[in-house]
């Protein structure tokens, strides 16, 4: 198994950030449905799922749900 390197890159996203309404909104107006991956970065690193289903379900908040 290979190991995950434990430091942040300026490009790496903070803990707690969101994105915008509009760039939520945007984002979903092009995923016309099927396989999704779901990336975040957990506390040893990233992690990732792949989903079979990924709805909107609000704008503000951005919030969405999926399928396993």
């Amino acid at each position: 198994m290979t190991s995950l390197p434990q430091e942040r890159s300026e490009s790496t996203p903070t803990i707690g950030t969101s994105v915008t309404a509009d760039d939520f909104k945007r984002a979903f107006r092009g995923h016309p449905g099927g396989i999704a991956v779901i990336t975040a970065y957990g506390e040893h690193g990233p992690v990732a799922l792949t989903a079979s289903s990924v709805s909107s379900v609000s704008a503000e908040p951005p919030l969405l749900i999926f399928s396993v």
